[in-house]
């Protein structure tokens, strides 16, 4: 699959091309998701945010009623699958505290604790796999939904329809991290991720622009993605074993926890915010500006 679009031809055609493969993509890995299960509902829950990031790199020339309808689609379908991805995800963020703090965690502790979020995490990918129909159904909503794609409003062809769409994500993306400097959570930090993915996607989509730069810069907004992504299953983790209390049954040992998760979680953030002058250097105007130069070039 061939994640952007190709310099010199036209964009409305390229746009609604990517669209079809991460489609088509999505439905070969859910065909044989009992024998690759872990791999392909990870993969479809990626194609699902690629499909939301390119869908905003043409918003504005869709329309607001056809970019949510579209967007709505995509979000909830992978939040059929989120669960799975999500309890696997609990085991790996144990395992980093415990790498980090190996000397403050007892190695009793951490394997009860381990052994309690693995049973869950197979619990949960059990019940998934076991419903047929559910991952059937999800193959008939990307089966059907291709001809919609094609059927898409999107006639312009250069690359000055893209603009204002960029504009947006670049904005959105500045804000939610000058929120997230100045009033530290769990929820701002993860929409500043979530606003750092999508420039990442659209970034990757228009690599042709400039090939040397547009790598450097998708490659810092992976690396922005990969720390704020750490710092939420971080705050996940924390959160999910304040609701589910039989998952730790050692209070004390629980406390230490909190206080290791925090103290990762403020060295996370601090990675995030060392990386943004790299990103967020410049207006909107000035980043979409210059995209438009080197694509024209």
């Amino acid at each position: 699959m061939n994640f952007k679009i190709i310099h010199n031809d036209p964009i409305n055609r390229e746009i609604k091309r990517i669209a079809i493969e991460l489609l088509d993509d999505s439905i070969s890995r859910l065909g044989v998701v009992q024998t690759s299960f872990d791999v392909s509902i990870h993969e479809t829950r990626k194609n699902f945010k690629k499909m939301r990031g390119l869908l905003r790199l043409v918003r504005n020339e869709l329309g607001e009623d056809i970019f949510k309808k579209e967007n709505i689609l995509f979000r909830d379908t992978g939040r059929i699958l989120s669960p799975i991805r999500d309890a696997a995800v609990m085991v790996e963020s144990l395992n980093l505290i415990k790498k980090n703090y190996s000397n403050e965690i007892k190695q009793n502790e951490y394997d009860l604790l381990k052994k309690n979020l693995s049973v869950r995490a197979r619990r949960v990918r059990s019940q998934f796999k076991k419903n047929k129909e559910l991952i059937e159904a999800v193959i008939n909503i990307l089966e059907n939904h291709k001809s919609d794609i094609i059927k898409l409003p999107l006639r312009k062809k250069t690359f000055t329809q893209l603009i204002p769409s960029i504009n947006l994500v670049y904005e959105r993306g500045l804000n939610a991290m000058q929120t997230a400097v100045r009033y530290p959570s769990a929820s701002n930090f993860h929409e500043w991720r979530k606003r750092a993915k999508y420039l990442w996607y659209q970034t990757r989509i228009l690599e042709d622009a400039w090939p040397e730069y547009m790598t450097l810069l998708a490659a810092k907004l992976s690396q922005l993605s990969d720390v704020l992504g750490l710092e939420h299953d971080l705050a996940e983790l924390r959160n999910l074993l304040m609701k589910e209390s039989t998952l730790c049954t050692n209070k004390e040992f629980q406390t230490k926890l909190f206080n290791y998760i925090g103290q990762e979680r403020l060295i996370l953030q601090s990675d995030a915010k060392s990386l943004s002058p790299f990103i967020y250097s410049e207006t909107p105007e000035n980043f979409s500006g210059r995209l438009q130069a080197y694509w024209t070039h």
